[in-house]
């Protein structure tokens, strides 16, 4: 009789464990990654930095775990700010792209492609004409 109650119990361990893993998989697969360029060195480091504590103090008062942000440095350079889209895009797999300012949203605008929503920080309203994937905020 023990033996039967242990393995009952086992086999409740085991179905319990899959379970779990289960659904562990699922809550990663539900994770939103959220890309963010702004300029944290360079001539308007300073900006960028309170940007930054801006989107990191909100998560941390409505932390939310499905929700990653991952930051990537533009130096306030166009150039800088396409690889750093192209990196978030191709490599990071984000699903939405952020980025604060108007010289660094414009050079990014025409590479923009139908896969990921690109949120442009910016005043000029003619560069969500460039894609139906480019929101200007």
């Amino acid at each position: 009789m023990k033996k039967s109650g242990l393995w009952i119990l086992g086999v409740i361990l085991v179905v319990a464990i899959i379970v779990g893993l289960y659904y562990s998989n699922q809550a990663k697969n539900n994770t939103i990654k959220i890309g963010v360029i702004a300029p944290l060195t360079g001539p308007l480091a300073e900006y960028g930095i309170a940007f930054k504590n801006g989107i990191e103090l909100s998560n941390s008062e409505n932390s939310n775990p499905n929700i990653t942000y991952i930051f990537e440095d533009n130096k306030w350079d166009s150039k800088e700010a396409i690889s750093a889209y192209n990196k978030l895009v191709q490599i990071d797999g984000v699903d939405v792209v952020l980025n604060w300012g108007t010289p660094t949203s414009e050079a990014i605008a025409p590479i923009v492609k139908n896969t990921v929503p690109f949120i442009a920080i910016t005043t000029e309203p003619p560069i969500t004409n460039l894609s139906q994937y480019i929101i200007r905020g």
